[in-house]
């Protein structure tokens, strides 16, 4: 979903139209699950996929149809059957897929363009969001939409007579999931929905460099603080979000968003000590400081930190041990572990969709 939002986000500010496939619902196995995306710009390039290679081509051609048209789709792909004319010919392929396929023209003021306008601009504030979507099935008309924030209604085009869409939402925001429940010909699709990740490096040696350009490769979003504004030049960190000037001595003043990761790599003894004891008042998924565990351990010992829990939140060294060396070895050693804890938080959500599902 993370590079399907930046490709949305990218032709939303050219005002260039897309069409947007969603797999709405799955049954038996497939490659993706509910809520997989694709996108399909106007003028070509494609982000994401739905199958391992089956339906890509015929979406494609269906997408350019449906554009032209403006309008949606409810396309089935039945996987199941493994002869050559059929579409199960992919690893993983063998369920029956039902794909929303929807033209976005984002200054119209149609279901789609409004629904997709609203989800960017909740994305950008990041915060996960829910968001329910009344399909009719023997029109394929996208009829209603409606955006749950943090225990509340972002967005809501529903009736009041449709209790059901805020008591599916206010459960389903806790499953961390996408899925689809039916009621006589009317689909509606819930979907979970979550902002990049975001990463604060403190720090801005060329150390750094390669680190913050990898991140941004893999779809992290980017930091930089450091408190030397030469160092902070657009042309060494291209592709940092954020470049904040700060001094360690000034730490109060940098608030990090709750679930963020953060890397300290100053090369300074006496700087690490300051943003650590910072830092360690934020509930973070990720905290790291470069170089050795004894070196570490100094830093505990210098801000009279004793507690091991408050200890073992800390990762160091910081990276997955691969023997590394120079900066680029360093800087994937460092990503490879961020990339390990971004989905190690993904299985955690889908162990707990299982115990779960059952409220769908």
């Amino acid at each position: 979903m993370r590079e399907i939002l930046e490709c949305l986000m990218e032709a939303r500010d050219l005002g260039e139209s897309v069409v947007v496939a969603t797999i709405v619902d799955v049954e038996g196995s497939a490659y993706r699950r509910e809520g997989t995306k694709m996108v399909f710009r106007a003028s070509g390039p494609t982000s994401g996929t739905l199958s391992a290679g089956c339906l890509e081509e015929d979406l494609r051609y269906r997408a350019a149809e449906l554009l032209q048209a403006n309008r949606a789709a409810i396309l089935t792909y039945d996987l199941s059957v493994e002869d050559d004319l059929s579409w199960g010919r992919g690893p993983g392929c063998n369920g029956v897929l039902t794909v929303l396929v929807e033209p976005v023209h984002w200054f119209d003021k149609g279901c789609s363009g409004s629904y997709w306008r609203t989800v960017l601009d909740e994305m950008n504030t990041g915060t996960s969001i829910s968001t329910i979507r009344k399909i009719d099935m023997s029109s394929n008309r996208i009829l209603d939409h409606a955006v749950f924030r943090q225990n509340h209604f972002a967005v809501r085009s529903f009736q009041q007579s449709e209790p059901f869409a805020k008591t599916k939402l206010q459960l389903f925001s806790d499953v961390w999931r996408s899925a689809s429940v039916q009621v006589g010909s009317q689909l509606y699709f819930l979907d979970y929905l979550e902002p990049k990740e975001q990463v604060t490096i403190f720090g801005a040696g060329p150390d750094v460099e390669p680190v913050v350009a990898l991140l941004t490769k893999v779809h992290f979003d980017v930091t930089v603080v450091d408190h030397r504004p030469a160092r902070l030049s657009c042309a060494r960190f291209p592709d940092a979000k954020r470049r904040i000037c700060a001094r360690p001595e000034n730490a109060n003043s940098i608030s990090l968003p709750e679930a963020s990761y953060a890397l300290i790599m100053t090369h300074s003894f006496q700087d690490d000590v300051l943003w650590l004891g910072h830092l360690l008042r934020f509930d973070l998924r990720y905290l790291g400081v470069l170089g050795p565990q004894i070196r570490t351990q100094k830093l505990f010992d210098r801000l009279g930190i004793e507690n091991a829990a408050q200890r073992a939140r800390v990762h160091s060294p910081m990276g997955v041990s691969i023997a590394a060396e120079g900066p680029e070895e360093i800087a994937v050693s460092v990503v490879a572990q961020l990339i390990a804890q971004r989905h190690a938080n993904d299985r955690q959500r889908w162990m707990y969709t299982a115990c779960t599902s059952t409220i769908l």
